[in-house]
């Protein structure tokens, strides 16, 4: 990725060849992975609390086959988006002006 500009982060497959790649510590919580679905790279979130090993049945339900997990950890699990005309929108968590771990997919 460096040789083209590009970065990178380390975080663990959840999921490869369409089988979970390893459980976690079995805490309920809201959970997100970066996932190729239906020939796009997308975010899949949980959307209410719940076990990790039941969030990963759920994604491979869908038919996903590939999935890298992202870490929400226990202080940061809230999640939003910006629509196209700027607008920020809470899903769920902390509503403030700032977070951290943002994941952008531009044109």
């Amino acid at each position: 990725a460096a040789e083209h500009n590009g970065d990178g982060f380390e975080q663990f497959m959840a999921i490869w060849k369409g089988e979970k790649t390893r459980d976690i510590l079995s805490k309920r919580r809201c959970w997100r992975i970066m996932a190729e679905f239906n020939g796009r790279i997308c975010l899949i979130e949980s959307r209410t609390i719940m076990e990790y090993p039941d969030f990963i049945s759920e994604v491979q339900k869908l038919g996903v086959k590939t999935a890298i997990y992202l870490d929400m950890g226990a202080h940061s699990s809230y999640s939003k988006y910006r629509r196209n005309d700027g607008k920020v929108i809470n899903l769920f968590g902390k509503r403030g002006e700032f977070a951290h771990t943002w994941v952008a997919f531009c044109k």
